[in-house]
C-alpha cells in the first residue's frame, strides 16, 4: 500500500512539474478551451450532436443550403453567437485585468 501511495506521489509531482512548464499550460488551457465552446454549442435545451454541428458549420462555410435547418438556425442564429460572445467577454476581461495589474504594479502579479 505504501508503495502505491509512493508511485501516485511521484506521478503527480511529474504532472505538477509538466504543468509548470508555460507551453505546456498554454497549450492545455487552449484545448479546454475550445472544448467548452463546443460543449456550449451542443448543449442547449435542444441537444445537438457533434455531427450536426460540424454539418451546420460546414454548409454555412460553403454556402449551401442547410440539410437540417432547425439544427443550423439554433446553432448560427442562438448558440454560436452565444459562445464566440462569451469567449470575447472572457478575452476583454483577462486583457482589462492584465493592464490593471501592471498598471498598479501589483506585485502578486508578477511571474
Amino acid at each position: 500500500m505504501a508503495a502505491r501511495a509512493e508511485t501516485l506521489d511521484l506521478a503527480l509531482a511529474s504532472a505538477l512539474r509538466l504543468l509548470r512548464d508555460r507551453r505546456v499550460l498554454l497549450a492545455v488551457m487552449a484545448v479546454a478551451t475550445a472544448a467548452l465552446a463546443i460543449a456550449g454549442a451542443l448543449y442547449g435545451p435542444v441537444r445537438l450532436s457533434l455531427g450536426q454541428l460540424w454539418t451546420a458549420l460546414g454548409e454555412a462555410a460553403a454556402g449551401r443550403e442547410a440539410s437540417d435547418p432547425a439544427a443550423s438556425a439554433i446553432l448560427m442564429h442562438v448558440r454560436l453567437p452565444r459562445v464566440l460572445l462569451g469567449l470575447a467577454i472572457g478575452a476583454g476581461l483577462a486583457l482589462a485585468g492584465c493592464a490593471l495589474q501592471g498598471l498598479f504594479r501589483n506585485p502578486l502579479a508578477d511571474p
